[in-house]
């Protein structure tokens, strides 16, 4: 009766691992039938992935996954409340200080005005002006918000002047009292352009924040927080690709071994990276060929160490590689998932799993793939 008893424990136990690793190395299709993610990241301690959108009536959500596997999620969170929808509107989402969320937006109003709006877990931020909206006057043209593992987060906006039509990049600061200051730097970038793109990161440490920024996908410079508190961020303009392939998509920025890494894509030519001399630039920079054609999807890196770039090789299909150097000429092409067409994905690390979320607009699907 004992033996038999094991005997079951026995297999049971395997039936459920053999259940958990039939999830690895599998794209699984996540949040069926539900909204198309607006943004996505995960949860800093066990990898999760939350899913940001819009859920009707002027309010937008954030829902998580109940497990790393998201075979089910959980039920959805206020994250930003009453913001008119407009199709011009951008937002991002991040996790800060003990599991906080926090929510940006900049929202398109009339003309040349813009209002910036933050929620912390679905409340609504005051701002320095007493004021729930902070006014933005110009044309804005992309944000990027970025936490750090000391408390603190910043967001950017970038865009084109009112009237004048210069460039500007405004930085805020979210300290670690959820109070939002700024704006604490103001770039104004004297390139004659009509688009501007910004990414941000955090250095290994944690602590400074710096952002790349590109003009019509074509000149590229870095913005690096010089303090915690980024009152001051210089720019450092780094270098031209006059083919670039796409403006947002056909380029990816992280930090390998602490200093810059952007790869980018150029018509007819191998895919190339931009490695920096120092977390700041200041030392210089090589730019390397890499023995990939395709467009960067995203970069990053196992608990282990290791880089990891996934790129479209064609439209409709992206590849994974684990990488021993930066420019991955050393390489082994670990993963790859079709039917795709041009996903924008997001990256989560834990001792068990690499993981990716892969969200196609076109056709409003998600895809989670655990490498393991």
């Amino acid at each position: 009766m004992r033996s038999t008893i094991l005997f079951s424990i026995v297999l049971i136990a395997s039936f459920l691992l053999a259940s958990s690793e039939a999830r690895c190395n599998n794209p699984n299709v996540v949040r069926p039938g539900k909204p198309l993610a607006i943004d996505s990241f995960a949860d800093q301690n066990n990898g999760v992935f939350y899913f940001f959108y819009y859920g009707g009536a002027n309010n937008y959500y954030l829902e998580t996954c109940a497990d790393q596997d998201c075979t089910r999620t959980n039920a959805p969170a206020l994250a930003l409340p009453s913001i008119t929808y407009s199709q011009y509107n951008l937002f991002k989402a991040v996790q800060f200080k003990g599991g906080a969320l926090l929510t940006v937006a900049v929202l398109f109003v009339s003309g040349t005005q813009w209002n910036i709006v933050a929620a912390i877990n679905g409340q609504r931020v005051t701002f320095g002006n007493g004021q729930q909206i902070l006014p933005v006057y110009g044309t804005v043209q992309d944000l990027s918000v970025v936490s750090t593992y000391g408390g603190s987060a910043y967001f950017a906006v970038t865009g084109k002047g009112n009237g004048d039509g210069k460039n500007f990049v405004v930085i805020y600061t979210v300290g670690t009292n959820f109070a939002v200051t700024g704006p604490q730097t103001q770039v104004t970038p004297a390139t004659n352009n009509v688009a501007n793109v910004i990414k941000g990161t955090v250095n290994p440490a944690g602590l400074l924040a710096s952002w790349v920024w590109n003009t019509d996908g074509k000149d590229f410079g870095l913005i690096s927080c010089s303090n915690l508190a980024c009152t001051s961020a210089p720019l450092r303009f780094l270098q031209t690709f006059p083919s670039l392939l796409q403006l947002k998509q056909g380029w990816s920025y992280n930090l390998v071994s602490g200093r810059p890494a952007i790869y980018i894509a150029q018509n007819g030519a191998p895919l190339v990276v931009l490695y920096c001399n120092s977390f700041s630039c200041s030392n210089g920079f090589k730019v390397t060929n890499t023995p990939f054609f395709g467009v960067p999807v995203t970069s990053s890196f196992t608990t282990g160490g290791s880089l990891q770039l996934a790129l479209n090789t064609n439209p409709n299909q992206v590849d994974v590689f684990k990488c021993n150097d930066v420019a991955c000429v050393s390489n082994q092409n670990t993963h790859r998932i079709g039917g795709l067409n041009y996903a924008v994905a997001t990256w989560a690390n834990t001792a068990r799993t690499s993981s990716i979320v892969l969200t196609e607009g076109p056709v409003s699907r998600t895809l989670l793939y655990n490498f393991c």
